[in-house]
């Protein structure tokens, strides 16, 4: 999947995971913003309240692509377009898989309020979808590599060998795993 910036929605450099969002225009109030919001409309989706993981605010995000009832974790990754949540099929300095599609997806967004940008990820778990939300990129990568790293000691996705057989609870900061992958795309 294409985004915006051509890349699946990563920058040029490997500062941060940053996907393409609309920006507030100057004179938009923020709730008209919001309401207003071209993959909410869309999705005929409407905003959600929520409060973010690292700072404890009470927020308005974009809501995430619920399941489809009648399709499968592919289906899933293809309601995503248009919405602002792009799939996140690799994590970590090399690229490891991050879930096991079609079964666990990882999709992340990013959108702004009045107070700045606001990082989001989901998952899908057999159907099952979970947002979680952040008001630092960092925080939010942070969140991604543990859960990653649940994943792979567990042996629930394929990641790092040096993860085979740890205790999936025992998170450990592991050169390269919390970062995200920053293909190259043959530049």
């Amino acid at each position: 999947m294409r985004t915006p910036d051509g890349l699946m929605g990563f920058p040029a450099g490997p500062a941060s995971l940053h996907f393409a969002s609309r920006q507030k225009q100057p004179g938009e109030e923020f709730g008209g913003w919001l309401a207003t919001c071209p993959s909410c409309v869309k999705r005929k989706a409407k905003p959600v309240q929520t409060t973010t993981k690292d700072t404890g605010e009470t927020v308005i995000v974009p809501a995430t692509v619920e399941r489809d009832v009648y399709g499968e974790g592919y289906d899933w990754i293809q309601s995503l377009e248009g919405s602002g949540w792009y799939e996140v099929p690799g994590w970590g300095r090399d690229g490891w898989d991050l879930g096991s599609w079609p079964y666990i997806i990882f999709a992340a967004a990013v959108t702004s309020d009045e107070k700045g940008q606001l990082f989001g990820y989901c998952t899908y778990v057999e159907g099952d979808v979970t947002a979680r939300w952040y008001r630092s990129c960092e925080a939010r990568n942070l969140a991604i590599s543990k859960e990653a790293f649940w994943y792979w000691a567990s042996g629930q996705s394929d990641g790092p060998e040096a993860l085979e057989g740890m205790d999936p609870q025992d998170f450990r900061q592991i050169d390269g795993l919390c970062e995200p992958y920053l293909p190259d795309y043959g530049k």
